[in-house]
């Protein structure tokens, strides 16, 4: 969405000596502060503007951390997607079902969506993993299914 791209679309009431009341959720908002404005068509084309509103995000988007393809076949190579993780320092970790290490990688995503390698070593067996992602607080575990 660029400068003074229109959101949407609403039809008048028609013609009413009470006031009226219109709703409408952005689609597509943006992220930070946005700044909004209607634009009103009378019957008889007149155009009036409404003041400038500022919105800004209260909540922001669930962070997440998925591996993928899942189950992997091969020689154990998968992906790691980081959703909402930009420029927060990620250690992802690979364990077997016993707890035990098999690889820790330690990441800085750049940008809102990153994806990264995930390489195990050619000897690991096929079987079900752990893959857990931390950034911060939050940590998120994924089962891993690796197939010969």
């Amino acid at each position: 969405m660029r400068n003074n791209d229109e959101v949407s679309q609403k039809p008048a009431a028609g013609a009413s000596t009470l006031s009226q009341v219109y709703g409408l959720r952005n689609p597509q908002p943006l992220t930070g502060l946005t700044y909004y404005r209607l634009r009103q068509v009378d019957a008889d084309k007149k155009v009036t503007y409404s003041p400038v509103v500022t919105l800004a995000p209260t909540a922001r988007e669930a962070a997440q951390a998925n591996v993928y393809p899942n189950p992997a076949t091969g020689n154990a190579v998968g992906r790691a997607s980081l959703r909402g993780l930009a420029d927060q320092r990620v250690t992802v970790g690979v364990t077997d079902m016993l707890e035990r290490l098999i690889t820790m990688q330690h990441w800085l995503p750049a940008t809102y969506l990153a994806d990264i390698p995930l390489t195990l070593s050619p000897t690991t067996l096929a079987g079900i993993y752990a893959v857990s992602s931390t950034a911060g607080s939050q940590t998120w575990t994924t089962r891993w299914t690796v197939e010969p």
